[in-house]
């Protein structure tokens, strides 16, 4: 068990088992191409599980913070409402409009889509915003447009997901990316042996600038480099 640091106050509005959101208003990596801020700039923050939370006393978390938070920044704290799934079976998705997307979860948790496969999803087969503790293995094989086409999207303050399969013919297979006004970078997200291929000129991997830490375990790129 970890003590939060800095630690809250619980007044009652959080209990075991509860998930949280960590914010600021400080920006988590500031990016400069050409002299101007880009569009990598992210807020900090990060998603975690509450171990033990009794009121009046401190607010405890399973896994320690992974960033520090200033209450001059603005820090504070947000009570997740998670989305829970029971996937049971295969899901196909299949996606043409210009910008379609297969499936997006915002605040997942909990749950795992162990054969989730499709194709011609031309923006995102998988988008992952804001998860926490999520199993997914996946195929898929994507009609990429220029500037679009990924296989799976990690964004914003995701946290212990596992993702397995393959995504091929995309912009990037695998790609971190930051949430604007949300805030929130990806801790701790595990990619393990998967396999992607890009269609274009591109990275088949791309981490981007806001993303806190990752581990790529016995994955593979064919055809194209890989940029992290």
């Amino acid at each position: 068990m970890n003590y939060c640091n800095p630690k809250w106050n619980n007044n009652g509005n959080l209990s075991k088992g509860d998930i949280i959101k960590v914010v600021s208003d400080r920006e988590f990596c500031t990016t400069l191409i050409d002299g101007v801020d880009s569009e990598f700039d992210v807020k900090q923050g990060e998603i975690h599980l509450i171990e033990e939370a009794q009121e009046g006393n401190d607010v405890i978390l399973l896994n320690p913070l992974n960033d520090d938070y200033l209450t001059s920044n603005t820090s504070r704290v947000l009570k997740v409402n998670p989305v829970k799934l029971n996937c049971s079976g295969s899901i196909y998705l299949e996606n043409t409009a210009t910008e379609g997307k297969g499936l997006r979860v915002i605040y997942g948790a909990f749950f795992d889509m162990n054969n989730l496969y499709g194709s011609r999803n031309n923006d995102t087969f998988l988008e992952l915003r804001h998860c926490y503790s999520m199993s997914v293995n996946m195929k898929s094989s994507n009609n990429a447009l220029s500037g679009l086409g990924y296989g799976v999207s990690i964004v914003g303050s995701n946290s212990l997901l596992n993702i397995t399969g393959e995504a091929l013919g995309c912009r990037h297979s695998v790609a971190f990316g930051g949430t604007s006004t949300e805030g929130g970078v990806a801790w701790d997200v595990h990619i393990n042996n998967f396999t992607g291929s890009a269609k274009y000129d591109s990275q088949i991997f791309d981490t981007h600038y806001s993303c806190g830490r990752v581990h790529w375990n016995n994955c593979i790129g064919k055809g194209r480099i890989i940029n992290t």
